[in-house]
């Protein structure tokens, strides 16, 4: 992984935080949740996750709202695709 340093005042000096490298293809839980954490301490905002990654903003909500509501466990690919099949609402059949 490599690495991005934030000289945000409120981190009280540079932080370091372990981040995905910008050409990840293959995302697995532990990049996600890299990205989300970075994200959630002001080091990245959404829109440069989304810029830096090439993801959607949908992408990386549909990664928050999984972590949110399901834990880190829910960030992995075949869980985030039962989630939303889960969330999803049953149209009726006509």
């Amino acid at each position: 992984m490599g690495t991005i340093m934030s000289d945000n005042k409120q981190d009280h000096g540079a932080e370091i935080t372990f981040l995905p490298p910008p050409n990840t293809e293959r995302w697995v839980k532990s990049r996600k949740l890299a990205v989300i954490k970075a994200i959630d301490s002001g080091i990245l905002s959404d829109e440069q996750a989304c810029q830096r990654y090439s993801l959607t903003p949908e992408e990386l909500d549909s990664w928050k709202k999984a972590l949110n509501r399901h834990g880190p466990g829910a960030l992995r690919t075949t869980h985030l695709n039962r989630y939303r099949r889960a969330e999803t609402p049953k149209q009726p059949h006509q």
